[in-house]
């Protein structure tokens, strides 16, 4: 009987949570990530003549997520300056990893200087306070959350007060059983994530990814 009720207990906070994201999704309140460049908004604490966040694969492959500025712009200094620039990779480090090792990191180059930002500790240094939407999006990226762009069921963002709030996703496991869960966090202007509420958005038990 008393497992009986700790089992009804748990159903119910679990039935609750579910609710209530659903209501906090479904006011409206919520800005959908944009179908491009969902980061556009990252303001680095530094200024930089160009940056970029990369995501590496397991296989070292890149695909670089967003870009800003022009890099190497000083023509003295550009060609060895772009090979050196080129030549940085986030292998065996980075944040935001996956279970099959892929990663995001940062390359930067200001005035010729160029610079690999591999790390929790290295981001936070970058991004400084979380003072935008794409901060807080970056912030929980790193931390191995994603999300589905335009589409507020899934994802979106809103700052509230001194936080922003960020409604992402997160594989809990790959396979066998497929599992991915639904978050709402807060993201302080510290860096901090709370998670506040969460559900199990799906549960497949013969699925892999």
């Amino acid at each position: 009987m008393r497992v009986l009720l700790i089992i009804s207990i748990v159903v119910l906070f679990s039935s609750c949570e579910e609710e209530d994201l659903t209501r906090l999704i479904d006011d409206g309140s919520f800005e959908a990530l944009p179908s491009e460049q969902p980061f556009q908004g990252v303001n680095p604490s530094y200024e930089f003549d160009y940056w970029e966040l990369v995501w590496q694969d397991n296989l070292g492959n890149e695909f670089v997520h967003f870009k800003t500025g022009t890099k190497c712009k000083n023509i003295e200094i550009s060609h060895n300056c772009l090979k050196e620039f080129n030549d940085l990779d986030g292998s065996g480090a980075g944040f935001g990893i996956n279970k099959r090792g892929g990663h995001y990191f940062i390359r930067t180059n200001e005035n010729g200087y160029n610079k690999a930002w591999t790390s929790i500790a290295e981001l936070n240094e970058f991004l400084g306070h979380i003072d935008s939407y794409g901060d807080a999006l970056l912030k929980a990226a790193a931390h191995g959350y994603y999300f589905e762009k335009e589409n507020t069921r899934l994802s979106g963002v809103k700052k509230v007060a001194d936080h922003f709030e960020v409604i992402a996703m997160k594989v809990m496991n790959e396979c066998n059983p497929l599992r991915i869960d639904q978050f709402l966090l807060k993201i302080d202007k510290t860096g901090d994530i709370e998670v506040v509420l969460k559900n199990i958005f799906l549960e497949e038990a013969s699925s892999c990814i």
